[in-house]
C-alpha cells in the first residue's frame, strides 16, 4: 500500500502537508506510512479513502 498512497497523492498534485490537512493527520505520520516505517490504522486508511485519495487508487 505505500506505493499506492505515493503514487495517487502525486497524481492528484497534492503535497504531503496538503494530504496531512485535508484528513487531520501529521505529515509525519503520513510519510512514515508511505515509506512503510508504519502501518496506518483504519480510521487513517478510511480518512485517506474518503478524502482527497478515492480508495480505488490504493487498493
Amino acid at each position: 500500500m505505500p506505493l499506492q498512497i505515493i503514487s495517487a497523492r502525486e497524481g492528484r498534485k497534492l503535497s504531503l502537508n496538503q494530504l496531512a490537512e485535508r484528513t487531520d493527520s501529521t505529515k509525519s505520520i503520513l510519510r512514515k506510512i508511505e515509506l512503510g516505517i508504519i502501518c496506518p490504522t483504519i480510521a487513517t486508511i478510511r480518512k485517506i479513502a474518503n478524502g482527497p485519495i478515492q480508495s480505488g487508487a490504493i487498493f
